[in-house]
This record gives C-alpha cells, sequence and structure tokens, in this order.
C-alpha cells in the first residue's frame, strides 16, 4: 500500500509513514531517543499532509503551508534497532484554519501489527508563507480533512 492510500476499519488516514528502527536512534538506556520520535511523527506528519493534498510541488506553487502550534506525544512500548514501523492518522477536528489530528505509530511483523508503540497529537495552522500569518485552508483540503472526521470513529463501534 503506498503512503497515505486511504483509511483503515477505525477511519484512520494511511500509512502516513513507513520505516525502521536505527542503532543510531538509541540513548543511553538502549531504547529510541525522543528527538527521534519526533523524526517519525514528522515524517508521519509530511506523509499525512501529502494525502490531504499539500505535497512539496503545492507548497511551492502556492505559497501555502502548515506549522505546528501544540503537540503531545505517548510513549506506550520501547522500541530498538530493527523494529519495523507504520504510523495511521485519525483525522481528530477542524477549523478554518487549523486541523487537529493524531499518529499512532504501529511495530510491524511478529504478530505485534496491532501493537499501538507511541501516539502524537498535534494541532497544526495553515500558513500564507509570503505574509507568515495564517490563512484559511484551502478548500479541497479542508473538504478531505471533513471527510476523514467523518469516517472516524472508535474500534467498539
Amino acid at each position: 500500500m503506498a503512503i497515505g492510500a486511504g483509511f483503515d476499519e477505525v477511519g484512520r488516514v494511511g500509512p502516513t509513514f513507513v520505516g525502521t528502527v536505527y542503532p543510531f536512534q538509541l540513548d543511553h538506556m538502549g531504547h529510541v531517543n525522543i528527538q527521534f520520535y519526533a523524526g517519525l511523527f514528522d515524517q508521519a506528519s509530511w506523509g499525512f499532509f501529502a494525502w490531504m493534498g499539500l505535497d512539496a510541488a503545492r507548497i511551492a506553487a502556492e505559497q501555502v503551508g502548515m506549522a505546528a502550534l501544540v503537540q503531545e506525544n505517548r510513549f506506550l512500548s520501547e522500541l530498538f534497532p530493527g523494529a519495523s514501523l507504520e504510523a495511521w492518522t485519525h483525522v481528530l477536528a477542524t477549523s478554518p484554519k487549523t486541523v487537529t489530528y493524531r499518529h499512532d505509530l504501529f511495530r510491524r511483523g511478529s504478530g505485534e501489527s496491532s501493537q499501538v508503540v507511541a501516539t502524537s497529537q498535534l494541532t497544526a495552522v495553515c500558513l500564507d508563507l509570503e505574509r507568515r500569518r495564517a490563512r484559511p485552508l484551502p478548500e479541497d483540503i479542508r473538504a478531505r480533512l471533513d471527510e476523514a472526521v467523518r469516517r472516524r470513529r472508535t474500534p467498539a463501534e
């Protein structure tokens, strides 16, 4: 499946990131350092932005971008070198200028593909890159995000 190809059974977009843990990402305790979790979640955000219609070409052509306002990470399981990872993204809410979303980072393979190892919830604002000011989300992007909100449900539903 391609990055950001579709929705899963609970309405997450994804996968928005696929990757592997490398030895250089470890801290002195032998597990992934939080600076690298931030990088994994950043890559998932870029996959998510591309899915919603904001890829590098559009950013350059229209001078529209996104900037994080708030981020909260939760670490649920240690990660070690060689772990294969995949992120899927819930769209939680939208407003005229912002989107709130959560990345769920999963360990892939070895029968653990449903184990969420970390989450990151973010609120991002749409920016006019020339004026460096908040601006409304483009209509096509807002429509796609609103559709994702409508699809979102908890696993028990």
